[in-house]
């Protein structure tokens, strides 16, 4: 998973070490140094800057699910430019699902990684009027459902005014 030296990132892998072995887990972070105690407690920590195709293409190598925890870099254009170098990545590296948590700026509209038109065809929803999901019913934009490779793949080239 990405971002596990910040504050979901850290919660996210510290609730999944009670459920699953630390051997199963890959940590990736832009400063593995910050990651703490993870490498002593058995999980593994790769450097993976997302403004950094190589890094990211050497972090994702093995990976079988990525958890892709929002940026934080408001910039217009920046997170969004990010997240596709991750997503693409993992494409290249096989990656079979990206579950995406959605970040600030979701519930007001101003980022999502669904295209539009893909709406319903690829299971990229964004989880409005269902019961349970984050932002339902208000256009929040999150990804509700993990992103198969293919679904993941297919939104490649898209340019950023195609994505919200």
């Amino acid at each position: 998973m990405t971002g596990v030296t910040g504050n979901l990132g850290r919660l996210v892998i510290e609730d999944l070490l009670t459920r699953v072995p630390p051997r199963d887990l890959v940590a990736l972070a832009r400063t593995p140094e910050k990651a703490g105690d993870l490498p002593g407690r058995g999980v593994e920590v790769r450097h993976c800057d997302h403004d950094d195709a190589a890094s990211v293409d050497a972090a994702l190598a093995g990976v079988g699910v990525l958890l892709l925890v929002s940026g934080s870099d408001m910039t217009p254009g920046i997170r969004v430019r990010q997240h596709r170098t991750v997503v693409d990545a993992a494409v290249r590296a096989g990656v079979r699902r990206v579950v995406y948590t959605g970040g600030a700026g979701a519930e007001d509209g101003r980022l999502s990684v669904t295209d539009r038109s893909a709406r319903g065809r690829t299971g990229l929803g964004t989880g409005q009027g269902r019961p349970g999901a984050g932002g339902a019913g208000n256009g929040s934009g999150r990804v509700q459902a993990g992103l198969e490779v293919d679904q993941v793949g297919s939104h490649r080239g898209r340019e950023p005014d195609q994505v919200r």
